[in-house]
């Protein structure tokens, strides 16, 4: 009696864990074989090329503050250097990198460069 329902209950349960299992290996086999969504990532700081043209030297800290906001990196053996700095992961490609650095002397700006700069006023 007793291997009679233990038979019954394995019978029960036998299609729901063949199906977990197969789940289970499509799931494991489509991330492996890369065709699984990947999010893009971005992180730092997001500037838009309007608050970049404005961006001139002898600027002061409130005006670039108030204009492209805070510095992503705070770097307290650098005071006077402030890194604004964009990653972004679009998926599987390759990884983009942008840095501005912006360069004070006694609260004005004196040097701009990195590969988000401003561009040139003519």
């Amino acid at each position: 009696m007793y291997f009679s329902l233990f038979t019954l209950s394995f019978r029960r349960f036998r299609k729901p864990a063949s199906l977990l299992i197969l789940c289970a290996l499509l799931t494991g086999g489509l991330s492996a074989c890369g065709l699984a969504h990947k999010v893009d990532i971005n992180q730092g700081n997001l500037l838009h090329l309007e608050s970049l043209e404005q961006l001139e030297v002898g600027m002061t800290k409130e005006q670039v503050r108030f204009l492209i906001g805070e510095p992503i990196l705070a770097d307290p053996f650098h005071k006077q250097r402030w890194d604004y700095i964009y990653l972004a992961q679009p998926g599987r490609r390759e990884p983009v990198r942008r840095l501005l650095r912006l360069h004070f002397d006694k609260d004005l700006l004196v040097k701009i460069e990195g590969d988000l700069m401003p561009p040139q006023k003519s």
